[in-house]
């Protein structure tokens, strides 16, 4: 088949020159042998295609033994007869909200889908019709796949299949891993399909005042986008049964194991199927591009993932693209890889000055008879700004109080802890901002603590050492001479310079560990001289409290726009970003000391698909020494 010229958008790409200016600006990154150990291993992953007739070696011959137990893990026989299964036993995520529905943002409610616009022509690559093979012919399967590659369209076109074969009889469900994720395949869904879609999600849940479950939306929706955990909920507190469902899929599938909500709607599917009625379950379809990855390095390991979660989700076949190779490595970017080592500061006054604030402040336990508890409990670990000492606050400290009956003793044990835990927050968040930034963060979290004109003398005293070094604290913030510049800010606004300078229409994510870190690199670019005409802006999880750095859907979902539209050309953001998420306006990437998961970084690398006029795109991770 002729590929059509005039694709939509989300397929269209071109072979992409080698080179780049970027070259001279990051340093390349050297693979030393894990690296090359861990690309092999995806290689090898790509090139499997398993089908059920092709794993004798991993597989028993009869469905007796189809049960094999390894680590903790199950790896099924994809036999004709039926395979026995183990499921977790863990405690179901606890949530006791109810489905209700949402109209979009954008274009219409999901209450008035409106079947008579007309619809885009859906238009498969060579390489996506081999994908869509074995779905079409109705077997379960998990289909790998590149990030950028287009696994959405071929998703809705096995979506397709089943309204044409079965619109009037049963529902189809496609299930996400988180709530930013639904609404972009609902719309991608209704862009090509004459059906009417509806998402339920925990944001929807949490922000709108109409609820509806679902049993009571069933008859009135063709497709439901939603996501796992609220499924889960459907099928163990409302009246909804997977035979309702004639197919299910699950986009980023590898999260399929353990206690997560992916494993626990497939709990649903496997009791029945074990009781013999397999005639009325749905069809599964799983997609990923990172399957058999997480915390493996060796081939065994990495095929023993794949059949573990064959197992999983009731997979006969594992699809890879086999015969079109190279229609596929047309349409997916590789991007140039970069590692840059960054020195830490030659100057810290600053972080100097908190440490002996906190070692003043440390003094005052063994006053307030903390050592009555044990002396290991008064002792801090040698360093600071860091997990250790979060830790030892949360383990020590806070078991401390728990024995105390003094109602002095506890507040002023519970202040000292309070206290040393926001110096040791403001040192981590030194080693990643500017200390100004490390400051106002004190400042901020002190001014949070309730005010009281009854303080103990401990508390006094704590107070006091603050206030007293305060302005010493500020000047050497300002100062540059007492406190140097952080290299790696100094690095970011050169590797973006750079890159805006070769292409002026960029765009870039920089991923970061927290939320707070997130709101204070935008806060920096925005008032940073040099990149204040690139423009900045976060991109934070919805589940946290706007106080705490959260976004609202609504202010994620404009966001994105803003991003994809240009008006701002960087998005500093959490882990929220790193599956799933289609910005194909994206061609920088920098992870900002921060190297996330094996499966984020392979979804990450491929996740930029960039229009044709774009040049190679660069993936960068900035570490400190």
């Amino acid at each position: 088949m002729q590929s059509n010229s005039k694709m939509d958008e989300e397929h269209t790409g071109q072979n992409l020159p080698v080179h780049s200016p970027m070259a001279n600006a990051i340093l390349l990154y050297d693979r030393n042998d894990e690296d090359v150990q861990n690309h092999f291993i995806e290689d090898q992953i790509e090139n499997l295609s398993l089908e059920p007739d092709q794993i004798p070696s991993l597989e028993p011959k009869t469905w007796k033994d189809s049960v094999h137990v390894a680590s903790g893990t199950i790896l099924r026989n994809a036999s004709a007869q039926p395979s026995k299964y183990a499921y977790s036993e863990s405690k179901a995520y606890e949530d006791k909200d109810t489905v209700e529905w949402k109209p979009f943002r954008y274009g219409v409610s999901k209450t008035e889908s409106r079947t008579d616009v007309p619809k885009k022509k859906l238009v498969l690559r060579e390489y996506q019709h081999e994908q869509a093979e074995k779905p079409l012919r109705g077997e379960n399967c998990i289909i790998v796949s590149p990030t950028g590659s287009g696994k959405t369209c071929v998703a809705i076109r096995i979506i397709q299949d089943h309204l044409e074969r079965k619109r009037k009889m049963k529902k189809m469900v496609f299930v996400v891993d988180k709530n930013n994720l639904a609404n972009q395949q609902a719309e991608k869904i209704e862009e090509y399909l004459q059906c009417s879609v509806k998402v339920i999600s925990g944001d929807i849940q949490r922000e709108e005042e109409c609820v509806q479950d679902m049993a009571s939306l069933l008859p009135h929706y063709d497709v439901f986008v939603i996501t796992a955990q609220m499924l889960v909920n459907a099928l163990t507190k409302q009246n909804v049964n997977m035979k309702f469902f004639s197919l299910l899929i699950f986009d980023e599938c590898h999260h399929c194991c353990g206690s997560h909500p992916f494993q626990q709607v497939m709990n649903h599917y496997m009791d029945i199927k074990l009781e013999g009625d397999e005639s009325q379950l749905p069809q599964i379809i799983g997609f990923t591009a990172s399957l058999g990855l997480a915390k493996v390095n060796t081939l065994e390991k990495a095929t023993e993932n794949v059949m573990t979660t064959m197992a999983n989700m009731d997979a006969d076949y594992l699809v890879t693209v086999q015969r079109n190779k190279s229609d596929l490595a047309k349409h997916v970017n590789n991007p140039n890889q970069f590692i840059t080592n960054v020195p830490v500061r030659k100057k810290n006054e600053f972080g100097t000055l908190i440490k002996i604030i906190m070692t003043r402040t440390e003094k005052y336990l063994e006053l307030n008879r903390v050592g009555m508890v044990g002396i290991g409990i008064i002792r801090p670990p040698a360093t600071r700004g860091n997990g250790q000492y979060t830790q030892w606050l949360e383990n020590g400290l806070l078991k401390a109080l728990a024995t105390f009956s003094d109602s002095d003793a506890t507040r002023s044990l519970y202040t000292i802890k309070n206290y040393l835990e926001i110096y040791n927050n403001a040192l981590v968040l030194l080693q990643h901002a500017r200390a100004i930034d490390a400051l106002n963060y004190i400042k901020d979290e002190i001014q949070k603590h309730p005010k009281t004109s009854n303080y103990t003398g401990i508390e006094q005293k704590i107070k006091l050492l603050l206030e007293e070094e305060y302005t010493t604290l500020e000047a050497c913030a300002l100062d540059h001479e007492r406190t140097s510049e952080n290299p790696l800010l100094l690095k970011l606004k050169e590797i973006i310079l750079t890159m805006h300078a070769e292409e002026p229409n960029m765009r870039g994510i920089v991923f970061v560990r927290t939320r707070i870190l997130a709101e204070v690199i935008a806060s920096w670019i925005e008032s940073t001289t040099e990149l204040q005409h690139i423009k900045a802006l976060k991109y934070t999880g919805a589940k946290a409290q706007i106080s705490e750095g959260g976004m609202t859907r609504y202010e994620q979902m404009d966001a994105l726009e803003l991003f994809r539209e240009g008006q701002f050309k960087i998005i500093v953001a959490t882990t929220i970003a790193e599956e799933g998420l289609d910005v194909k306006e994206c061609n920088l990437v920098v992870r900002y000391d921060y190297a996330g998961t094996p499966i984020a970084l392979v979804v990450v690398e491929q996740k930029i698909v960039v229009s044709t006029f774009w040049r190679p795109k660069i993936n960068v991770l900035l570490k400190k020494n």
